[in-house]
């Protein structure tokens, strides 16, 4: 399904991401690893861009269906160098009908 579609630049205060659903240490060791991912992403770039899909009905305009260690370390790189250009990250952005298939 992805291999038709490409990436493009979402802003990441647009994505809304619902971990309601996941395990708490698996919360706690995003937390604790987001900036090791963010390092890794500051010096070899986002290699895999995120999936999210069009939802009206959230804060935000999207919502991630993958990629919440990436998002997180945009959202670290954003607040510690504000200038750089991580306010937007690659996402592969599906449609609702693409996303009930996901």
């Amino acid at each position: 399904m992805l291999k038709n579609l490409k990436p493009r630049k979402v802003s990441i205060d647009e994505i809304h991401e619902d971990i309601s659903n996941m395990p708490i240490q698996f919360i706690r060791d995003m937390e604790k690893n987001t900036p090791i991912v963010a390092e890794g992403i500051r010096e070899n770039g986002l290699i895999q861009p995120i999936v999210i899909y069009e939802k009206k009905d959230f804060a935000g305009k999207f919502e991630l269906i993958d990629g919440y260690r990436r998002l997180r370390a945009f959202r670290y790189l954003n607040n510690k160098y504000p200038t750089q250009g991580y306010d937007q990250i690659n996402a592969y952005v599906l449609s609702n009908s693409e996303a009930a298939f996901v």
